[in-house]
């Protein structure tokens, strides 16, 4: 126990994971993704959603071309068409470090705003066109988008087996926990104040605020 707690890890991933073998990076990355995860479940994170289906078919462009998603831009490339042959197509895509402009929206997807208005973001990924069977059609990957400055990528499940075994358990409890309701901060702000039988009224005046 003290082993994990000075390496800031939980003991489970002490007994799974050979630590000694792992990057100072890789480590810390650990202690990240087990924080995000031991937070989920404890209920802290505000998660949100954005499904599939938005992101693969509802994004749009502004008039200058730039799409409304920070991952996301309109690019014109090659890919495989109906014949023997390459189609060009122009279309926006999340050009991912596992797939490059080749890829597409698997399942939904999750995004958490942090300190400083910096958003990260938990995607469900694949191969825009792949073969059935093909063991690396589908990723998730971790992204940082600051406002202001580029993009960071952080890992994916095609990094090392230790960090993809974190991040697929992380989506997996994040998508478990967006089933379940959420009471925002200033909703139970007012709950709590009900429940210690605080029902008066801020407002002096106890007017309707609909009349």
């Amino acid at each position: 126990m003290k082993a994990a707690e000075a390496l800031n890890v939980s003991v489970d991933t002490l007994l799974r994971v050979d630590m000694s073998r792992l990057t100072p990076t890789e480590r810390y990355l650990i202690s990240f993704l087990e924080k995000l995860t031991k937070d989920t479940l404890d209920d802290k994170l505000a998660w949100q959603t954005e499904t599939a289906g938005y992101l693969n078919h509802r994004l749009e462009t502004d008039m200058n071309g730039y799409c409304e998603h920070p991952l996301f831009s309109i690019e014109t490339f090659d890919e495989p068409g109906e014949t023997e042959y390459l189609d060009e197509v122009t279309r926006i895509v999340f050009t991912s470090r596992s797939y490059d402009v080749h890829t597409c929206i698997a399942e939904d997807c999750y995004n958490l705003r942090m300190k400083n208005g910096t958003v990260l973001y938990l995607m469900s990924i694949s191969k825009s066109v792949y073969k059935t069977g093909d063991p690396d059609a589908h990723a998730k990957e971790i992204w940082m988008c600051p406002r202001c400055g580029s993009n960071k990528f952080l890992c994916s499940t095609r990094d090392v087996s230790e960090i993809a075994i974190l991040i697929e358990n992380l989506y997996s409890v994040v998508s478990e926990s967006a089933k379940h309701p959420k009471v925002e901060q200033d909703i139970k702000a007012v709950i709590d104040a009900f429940m210690n039988d605080d029902v008066g009224d801020d407002d002096d005046t106890n007017k309707n605020p609909f009349i």
